[in-house]
């Protein structure tokens, strides 16, 4: 049986390298802390998997992106850098170039008062 990696890991540790680079103050992570609040934790993207095959070699994961931030057009801004630096992708990490997804999507979370901004893309991910 052929066996994949977290393909929200893979994922995330391909962003967080490139978004060092982009905007080294952005924290890329696979969850949003319990208590977060913009004014305390910052600009954060999370990084999810909404499916994906988990038994044949090439299998592509719908990865979702989602930024948070205090203002919106800051959410807008890293969710868009997000995508286009995982589409600009060489195929290093365990993730090959993605296709595109979804458009970005904005709204106002009302639990932690921030605006999220996100998008989806596609990605094969190398199976273990």
């Amino acid at each position: 049986m052929i066996r994949h990696q977290d393909a929200a890991l893979v994922v995330k540790t391909v962003l967080a390298g490139r978004m060092n680079v982009a905007e080294p103050d952005v924290t890329v992570g696979v969850a949003l802390p319990d208590d977060y609040k913009p004014a305390k934790h910052g600009d954060i993207v999370v990084v999810a998997t909404d499916g994906g095959p988990d038994r044949v070699a090439a299998a592509w994961h719908t990865i979702r992106l989602t930024a948070w931030s205090a203002r919106r057009s800051r959410a807008v801004e890293l969710a868009d850098t997000a995508y286009a630096l995982l589409r600009t992708h060489n195929g290093t990490g365990g993730m090959q170039r993605p296709r595109p997804g979804t458009l970005t999507l904005v709204d106002r979370d009302p639990r932690t008062d921030a605006y999220i901004a996100g998008n989806t893309l596609t990605a094969p991910i190398r199976p273990r």
